[in-house]
């Protein structure tokens, strides 16, 4: 098992195809004695065993269960077989996914989507918060661009790219953001969507841009309780009461302490420089 530190979490991490994970999970590898706050375990197996245990509840094929010291997520097949079974200690200490090789062509896809969520999940535990979002950094800060799907999060992350210097994507689909000495981080991670595009790198928040495509450009700074309904709709939101309630805490935080703002986007360029006047040069470049 090897060991990597990913945000501050020192995980132990064991996977079964390369695909995924071979170039991109190496920057986040650490060689020395210190110990590990969490393992995950990814198999792959010919048969797994079905929990015992009555489920806590079900929804269509998918089963969630309390036993033995574990939460069990179990996902059936048509023929009544476990497909997919994730399972955690409630300290997070322990998470294991076992994966059917009858999902054959989709495993390596199945490994590197399920240890994410599994990943987002103990993230939420250390008091991290994942957001729908591409972020990039820029003189030494972090703007996160979020919105939902479609509305062009890594189109407008590459535009910063192609017009300025010294700009670095952190992660191009679910950056994590933390507090440490009063002040909120956006760092990357391994799990950055279908494209891979991260940076095992922290910085400070400057801002969070929601994003909303338009005809005209146009930036607007937000109140108290839209930054809420676009955090709440953008976030990674765990089924978990007592993880969700850590969400709700970051949220309180960020609201009060991060700049937060909606850009109306042409599906150009020159978007950057609508929101980048407004963020880094403090002109009144767009239209209200």
């Amino acid at each position: 098992m090897k060991k990597y530190d990913i945000a501050g979490i020192k995980i132990g991490f064991t996977y079964q195809y390369r695909s995924y994970f071979e170039d991109n999970i190496e920057p986040y590898q650490i060689d020395d004695d210190s110990p590990i706050d969490t393992t995950i375990t990814v198999t792959t197996v010919n048969h797994i065993e079905p929990p015992v245990s009555k489920p806590l509840y079900t929804y269509k094929n998918r089963h969630i269960h309390h036993e033995d010291g574990y939460l069990i997520r179990a996902v059936y097949d048509d023929d009544g077989s476990v497909k997919i079974l994730m399972k955690h200690t409630d300290d997070y200490q322990t998470n294991d996914i076992l994966l059917s090789r009858k999902l054959k062509n989709r495993l390596s896809e199945l490994e590197y989507v399920l240890s994410g969520l599994m990943f987002m999940e103990i993230a939420v535990y250390h008091g991290m918060f994942p957001l729908h979002a591409s972020a990039v950094g820029h003189k030494g800060e972090a703007v996160l661009f979020a919105g939902t799907s479609g509305t062009g999060k890594s189109t407008h992350a590459n535009y910063w790219r192609q017009l300025l210097d010294d700009v670095t994507i952190l992660n191009d689909d679910k950056p994590l953001i933390y507090q440490r000495n009063s002040r909120f981080y956006a760092a990357g991670t391994p799990w950055s969507g279908k494209d891979l595009v991260n940076k095992n790198l922290a910085l400070p928040v400057k801002a969070i841009v929601f994003l909303e495509k338009a005809k005209d450009n146009a930036f607007e700074t937000l109140p108290k309780e839209t930054k809420l309904k676009e955090l709440l709709r953008n976030c990674v939101r765990p089924g978990n009461e007592a993880l969700m309630s850590n969400v709700l805490s970051i949220i309180d935080a960020l609201i009060d302490d991060v700049p937060m703002g909606k850009l109306y986007a042409r599906h150009d360029a020159s978007s950057v420089t609508c929101v980048y006047k407004k963020l880094f040069l403090e002109a009144n470049g767009c239209s209200k």
